[in-house]
């Protein structure tokens, strides 16, 4: 799909496991490109698959990359940051 919400990618983020998802504009928004994760040309199953392939075999890569992605979650994406986004924006109009 084309990831109108993006919440079952920031549930696997913030359990701290890499993830791999396709380049759409909201996934693009919350994952850095081999810094929280791992995106990859939509449709494209062969380059998906390398992807996978890559990160069962750096074990140490997977584990610094959950990390970054449960701090991210944890930093950016909590109740506390969308209030204030809402306020912020509440101000504005």
């Amino acid at each position: 799909n084309h990831y109108g919400s993006p919440v079952k990618v920031l549930e696997y983020m913030a359990m701290g496991k890499a993830t791999i998802a396709p380049k759409l504009g909201p996934l693009e928004d919350i994952i850095h490109n081999g810094t929280e994760g791992i995106l990859f040309k939509p449709k494209d199953r062969f380059q998906l698959a390398s992807k996978i392939i890559f990160l069962l075999n750096n074990k140490k890569v997977r584990i610094e990359m959950g990390e970054r992605a449960r701090k991210i979650v944890e930093s950016r994406f909590n109740w506390e940051s969308n209030a204030l986004k809402i306020i912020d924006f509440a101000y504005k109009i």
